[in-house]
């Protein structure tokens, strides 16, 4: 039964990338046998193609511990985020550019559907899957640990001096991508996290230490990270920051990635 789920979801998988491609006609063909594997009367268009794939996945296989490992995959990505940010801090002078296999895709996209429907999943009514241990305890302690590390990585110098824009480092894309993927795993695993209170206790501590080092994040990572968490605690959880202990920066609402 793994193997069959396994394999469906990777054809699936493998329809969402087409429906993404450069190539408009693999695009419109990817989301036409999407339609038609549906049942659809009419055929949808390409972003509505890929929303339909990733519903029919939570709904489909939500039994199967290999669809919440696959979505947390797409969510964390493969790459490091203390790398990410040293190679944007240190950039290394090349004669030529590596182009971009595909431009039209659009990773946050990707993982913005991930988190949605990892999250409708772990929530979803009957859902009586047993998680491993090490999967509730040790996937949101990492996640923790990684944004620890990103968090120090912005109090560096070399990240601080930098001619960063309006809306400071983490506005860069590359940096946005990655600090959202960390913060976003952090989220979605206290749906099922057996260590709650550690997680809780570290985030608080962590949110502390960037408002005494006054390390502005982008806008909307703020609003995660200072919001998005306290609608998992109760009242006497919660995360307090008074308004005049938040560092904020003139045009804080906008919301841009720098190029």
């Amino acid at each position: 039964m793994v193997q069959i789920y396994r394999k469906e979801y990777q054809t699936r998988s493998f329809l969402v990338r087409l429906a993404q491609d450069d190539d408009i006609d693999l695009r419109h063909s990817a989301a036409l046998m999407i339609s038609e594997a549906s049942g659809l009367e009419a055929p949808v268009d390409c972003d509505r193609a890929r929303e339909i794939c990733f519903e029919y996945m939570t709904k489909s296989y939500s039994k199967s511990l290999y669809l919440y490992v696959s979505l947390l995959q797409t969510i964390t990505g493969s790459d490091k985020p203390d790398e990410v940010i040293n190679a944007e801090t240190n950039p290394i002078r090349i004669l030529f550019v590596v182009e971009n296999p595909n431009i039209y895709k659009e990773d946050l996209i990707d993982i913005q559907l991930a988190y949605k429907h990892l999250k409708f999943a772990f929530n979803k009514e009957g859902n009586v899957l047993d998680f491993p241990d090490a999967f509730k305890r040790d996937v949101p302690m990492f996640a923790v640990e990684q944004l620890r590390k990103i968090c120090v990585l912005l109090k560096d110098n070399e990240v601080k001096n930098q001619n960063n824009g309006i809306l400071g480092f983490t506005s860069r894309p590359t940096i946005f991508i990655v600090v959202y993927r960390v913060i976003i795993t952090v989220l979605v695993m206290m749906e099922i996290a057996s260590n709650k209170q550690v997680i809780i206790k570290e985030i608080k501590s962590l949110i502390n230490e960037l408002v005494e080092d006054k390390i502005q994040l982008h806008p909307l990572l703020n609003d995660i990270l200072f919001e998005g968490f306290n609608h998992h605690f109760d009242d006497d959880s919660k995360i307090i920051i008074n308004n005049d202990e938040k560092f904020e920066k003139e045009f804080e609402r906008l919301f841009l990635l720098s190029s």
